[in-house]
């Protein structure tokens, strides 16, 4: 009767087949809004690099931008809505 993280066998094997059953992941959708998706693809950054990397938001392609592209995608559809753009420095203009 071994133990990991206070489960035992037993209950592991129980949990596991009741999982097998329900089966959640077929009703799984993740996020279905632009921002929602801009928002995951963030969980696995860890931050960091090295000081002579450029701004966080002026990496070409980076969080930042797609960010902006959803901004600029919404004011389309609503004029209403105020854009806000960012410079190539990385700082909104």
């Amino acid at each position: 009767m071994s133990r990991i993280n206070g489960w035992t066998e037993e209950r592991r094997m129980r949990q596991r087949a009741l999982i097998q059953n329900w089966k959640p992941w077929e009703r799984s959708t993740g996020p279905k809004t632009p921002e929602g998706k801009v928002k995951v693809s963030q969980n696995a950054y860890k931050g960091g690099g090295s000081a002579a990397a450029p701004r966080f938001g002026a990496v070409a392609g980076g969080p930042a931008s797609e960010i902006e592209s959803i901004r600029v995608t919404t004011a389309l559809a609503d004029p209403k809505m105020q854009v806000n753009s960012f410079g190539d420095d990385g700082f909104r203009h």
